[in-house]
């Protein structure tokens, strides 16, 4: 029989200044990504350690995976002289934000994210002067002081910051890894979905639906849930702060996030796509995840092609009506009535959530959203630009959903804004 453990996984943050993060893991500086989080990250390299390494027999590569914290943020300055004709460059120092280990009875470890150079010393005075030599070595190997543009690419980074979860690391047996072949399957769910990390609130004054939604997922009985409302009424702001609450609330389930095109894209092979849809909800089922799907109408426009008229939305009620797998989706009432029409009993295994506009201190929960997201991007936005932005919502989209359309609007302002005039 198979014997698992969890590990510590940790990853480095690194954040641009003018918004945005990129992560890798602490153990592979060359597996950097780009708009995703810590959860999606540690599934995507255990499935990985798990195909290339476990499922082999490689077990003893565990030990090296195996590092405990913890890790503290330390500046590291390094200095330049000028150059010998003294017209290249001039003298100039830098700073560098770097992770520091410290390894019991053996010395100190550190690593340097922007160049991914790495060094260990005895002491910490040693650890600075080896960091340093390994910064002038990368400014030397990629001729960094005869391009600028190679200096700038290190120094764009505003923070660095180091999160730690756990992954699970499965050790099969000799028989297993000869008879098994499954246990070489790679994960569907990690695939054509992700775990959203929601950090700030994203919706305000939605505490009884909030309340009720938590009820209706750990409810014994049907367990779906459909949130219906117009478009810009909160729907996906209220799944996120669902998942930001999720502790709080009891909901022991991961919920994972994805979409029609995303699942159509992914399971589908030369096979088709139906025996891959069987192995998500399979996997659904062990690993007790709850999967959100944006735009539930969508399920039933994509998976036909001539020959089949099956959509995903078919393939997934027998699932469904067995209670095998918890499904969260979204729609407006004119996607609900073409849901109906399509399938009549079809939403017969879901609990409808509607969600109506705020009518009382609409104005004031706008404020607060726009003042949060202005706060992430670190931009200033005056109460008198908001209340403008919404005055001017109403005369031009009147038909827009509230409170999310104003949102909306200022996010992209705030995205496109340069923070430097706060900041630098």
């Amino acid at each position: 029989m198979a014997y698992s453990i969890t590990i510590p996984f940790h990853a480095v943050k690194l954040r641009f200044i003018s918004g945005g993060d990129v992560w890798l893991p602490l153990l592979d500086k060359q597996a950097l990504r780009v708009g995703t989080n810590l959860e999606t990250l540690a599934q995507r390299y255990s499935e990985s350690l798990q195909k290339e390494l476990l499922n082999g027999g490689q077990f003893q590569s565990i030990l090296h995976e195996y590092q405990q914290g913890p890790y503290e943020i330390r500046k590291l300055s390094v200095h330049f002289k000028a150059s010998e004709n003294r017209f290249t460059h001039p003298a100039f120092e830098l700073d560098f934000d770097y992770i520091l280990r410290r390894v019991e009875g053996r010395g100190f470890w550190g690593l340097i994210p922007a160049t991914g150079g790495e060094a260990f010393s005895l002491s910490e005075e040693d650890l600075e002067k080896s960091l340093q030599e390994v910064v002038r070595l990368d400014f030397s190997r990629n001729h960094r002081l005869i391009h600028l543009q190679r200096v700038v690419s290190l120094i764009w980074y505003d923070s660095v910051e180091v999160e730690s979860t756990g992954i699970k690391a499965i050790f099969p047996t000799p028989k297993e890894q000869q008879q098994s072949p499954a246990l070489q399957q790679e994960s569907w769910l990690g695939k054509v979905a992700f775990q959203p990390r929601v950090s700030r609130p994203s919706t305000y004054g939605r505490e009884q639906e909030l309340q009720k939604f938590a009820r209706t997922l750990k409810s014994p009985y049907i367990k779906n849930v459909l949130l219906l409302g117009p478009n810009g009424v909160g729907k996906t702001a209220l799944v996120k702060e669902l998942i930001r609450q999720k502790a709080k609330l009891g909901i022991q389930e991961e919920i994972w996030e994805t979409t029609a095109s995303m699942m159509i894209k992914e399971l589908s092979t030369d096979m088709g796509w139906q025996e891959n849809l069987s192995q998500l909800c399979k996997e659904l089922k062990t690993n007790k995840a709850i999967l959100f799907i944006r735009n539930l109408n969508e399920l039933f426009e994509v998976g036909k092609y001539e020959g089949n008229t099956v959509s995903l939305a078919d393939y997934l009620l027998p699932y469904l009506s067995k209670g095998e797998i918890t499904l969260i989706g979204e729609c407006t009432s004119e996607e609900k009535a073409l849901i109906e029409l399509n399938s009549p009993s079809y939403l017969g295994h879901f609990q409808l959530l509607h969600l109506e506009e705020p009518t009382a201190m609409l104005e004031e929960i706008i404020v607060k959203k726009v003042n949060d997201i202005a706060s992430d991007q670190r931009v200033e936005l005056p109460k008198d630009a908001i209340e403008e932005l919404i005055r001017l919502n109403r005369r031009y989209t009147p038909y827009a959903g509230f409170p999310e359309n104003p949102s909306d609007s200022w996010k992209v302002y705030c995205y496109i804004k340069n923070p430097s005039q706060k900041t630098r």
